[in-house]
């Protein structure tokens, strides 16, 4: 099995256009990534968070 990791520069914003508009959407759609990379096989999904100070 393989193991993958992501970054994820934890971006969102409460706009109407915008498809991640809070912090928990970030969460539930990097929950929903490492599950996607599983079912594809993965044994693991790995994320790192880069953020601006």
């Amino acid at each position: 099995m393989k193991k993958i990791g992501f970054l994820s520069f934890g971006h969102w914003s409460p706009s109407p256009q915008s498809g991640t508009r809070s912090g928990a959407d970030a969460l539930l759609q990097s929950i929903d990534l490492a599950v996607a990379a599983e079912e594809l096989g993965a044994d693991g999904a790995y994320f790192r968070v880069h953020h601006f100070c």
